[in-house]
């Protein structure tokens, strides 16, 4: 049971640094293009997941990722209250895989740049994975 406590610790530190990552920080690297006449490299700036501008370019996945982070936060807090049975963990443990499809999917489809802070998260969102398989087997 105590183990148990510390991997929910654990969890929700790790919710709560993506959290802050995906607000605060600027790792949506959005590609923009000078005019056709001018030959230039294209220009890459970053934005934050909630920004205005991700949205004006149709880029919805961070914004989701952000509020099915924080819904994982609530559902992951509650688990220090009462824990989960095996069934609601593993729809948890499932939750957290689409939150990593939702840092890839951009990337993948070229509508946004792979970036070290886009790394972290991944990598972040990873073992928050592996820390729900494993409180969703121990169930």
């Amino acid at each position: 049971m105590r183990n148990t406590k510390i991997i929910v610790i654990l969890q929700l530190v790790i919710l709560l640094v993506l959290e802050y990552l995906g607000i605060f920080e600027k790792y949506v690297s959005l590609v923009f293009m000078a005019d056709p006449g001018i030959k230039s490299k294209p220009l890459v700036k970053g934005y934050s997941f909630i920004s205005p501008m991700v949205f004006g370019n149709g880029l919805f996945f961070p914004i989701i990722f952000v509020l099915l982070t924080f819904g994982l936060i609530i559902l992951t807090g509650f688990q220090l209250v009462k824990p989960m049975d095996g069934d609601r963990a593993k729809k948890v443990y499932k939750l957290s895989l689409y939150n990593i499809a939702l840092l890839v999917i951009p990337l993948l489809i070229g509508m946004q740049e792979f970036n070290n802070g886009m790394l972290v998260m991944m990598l972040l969102s990873a073992s928050y994975a592996v820390l729900s398989f494993a409180l969703s087997k121990a169930k």
